[in-house]
């Protein structure tokens, strides 16, 4: 009997500011599920109304969810963060390779991708790697017309906005989320001791230009 293969998307949220987690998500839905959900808006941009009617419509039907979710200070090498953040959501689907997976990867270069993810496998998987067939994979650095990736990524800004919401809640607001933002560096000044501030950029280094050490070194 022919094991029923699934749509696997992973998508994320949040990677590229300096407040708040680096949320990756994983849906993993029967292949018919867009012929029954046709009506959902998953284009962009969505209101948190959409996002909202999205995740409570969707989610009773889904074959599984997860979220990864990389607290602001535990960012240090996002690459390498967000590629063991993808494996780890895979390796929560039995024989994940057997599925037709989606994954958005905002980095241009397929082969980086491939290489990055054989070599952070953890050894269980390793021993496996040759059943992946990688080049089946559909990875991506846009999701036009990618639905199972459309609806991952549904799902992670409505985890992500509901988290960026408690922190204004708590800390006030704090504009834009980027480093380049004038509220939002004054945010960095206003509250150093802030544990959602970031540590780093996308490539690792110091979100806080040099001269900000003093703001710097309160954040550490």
């Amino acid at each position: 009997m022919n094991e029923e293969k699934y749509l696997i998307g992973i998508d994320y949220a949040n990677r590229d500011s300096v407040i708040g987690s680096f949320i990756i998500t994983q849906v993993i839905i029967k292949s018919n599920f867009f012929r029954n959900f046709s009506f959902l808006k998953l284009q962009e941009p969505m209101t948190q109304f959409e996002l909202n009617r999205t995740v409570e419509l969707s989610q009773k039907h889904l074959v599984d969810f997860r979220a990864h979710v990389i607290k602001a200070t535990e960012l240090e090498d996002i690459n390498t963060q967000h590629i063991k953040g993808i494996i780890e959501l895979l390796n929560t689907q039995q024989y994940f390779w057997k599925h037709k997976i989606h994954i958005h990867w905002p980095e241009q270069g397929r082969d980086e991708f491939d290489a990055m993810l054989i070599s952070l496998l953890p050894n269980n998987l390793k021993s496996k790697s040759e059943k992946f067939r990688l080049d089946k994979w559909i990875v991506h650095d846009g999701i036009e017309h990618l639905k199972p990736i459309m609806l991952a990524q549904a799902y992670a800004k409505y985890w992500s906005t509901n988290e960026l919401n408690e922190i204004r809640a708590v800390w006030g607001e704090y504009g834009m989320g980027n480093a380049n933002d004038g509220i939002t560096k004054k945010f960095l000044e206003d509250h150093p001791d802030c544990p959602h501030i970031r540590r780093c950029k996308t490539d690792g280094t110091n979100h806080l230009r040099e001269t900000d050490s003093n703001v710097m070194d309160r954040v550490i």
